[in-house]
This record gives C-alpha cells, structure tokens and sequence, in this order.
C-alpha cells in the first residue's frame, strides 16, 4: 500500500490532496491527515518523528520527504501529468528550495 501524509488543516495541501485524487487511481493510493491515527502509527513503525513535511510511502515501504515525495507522486499521477517526473533530473537540493519556499508560503495560498 502506497501512503501520502498530508496536512489537513492546510488550505493548500488540500487542494492539492483533491486534484490528485482524480489523476491518481484511488486504489493505488491512500492519503492520510496529518494528524489521523493511521498517520501516528505509520510515523511510530517507520520512526519518522519531527519531519515536517509531506511524506510519501511508496509500495516498499520506502519514504520520501519533500519534494522527492512530490515527485515520486508524480511518477504514479495518470499521463500526461505523471511525465512531470522528470524533474527528478534536476539536483534534490534546488527542489527542496523550491518546495520549501511553496511550503513555507502555503497558508497564503487560499483554497479556490
């Protein structure tokens, strides 16, 4: 089972949580509040404590934070917009920057 951690009381994050549900098939992945139980279960088992950030588990059980989480939802996302996964070719650390700073800047971007 593929997981994607989310925060829910973010008016951005849940936007984003709904236009994903309808260009990624629904069994293929579960999106889970922040603050859920199944959330602190999963953050407990893989020790993930004091990440504050989106957090993607993939079907192995592998995370991801930040933007290689984005990312790797990406490469799951129905065609054309799962060949966005192409900007795993730029360096991890310039798209961290740029979803640090969307993170950072979330709260402002209001809900449409």
């Amino acid at each position: 089972m593929r997981y994607l951690i989310y925060d829910d009381e973010c008016d951005f994050c849940c936007n984003v949580v709904r236009i994903l549900t309808s260009l990624v098939d629904k069994s293929v992945v579960t999106y889970l509040p922040l603050k859920s139980q199944k959330t602190k279960e999963l953050i407990n088992y893989h020790n993930l404590q004091n990440i504050n950030s989106v957090i993607y588990i993939d079907d192995k059980d592998k995370i991801y934070i930040k933007a290689i989480a984005v990312l790797n939802v990406f490469r799951i996302m129905n065609f054309p917009y799962n060949l966005l996964y192409i900007f795993n070719i730029l360096p991890e650390s310039f798209l961290n920057f740029i979803y640090d700073f969307i993170a950072k800047n979330r709260m402002k971007i209001k809900r449409s």
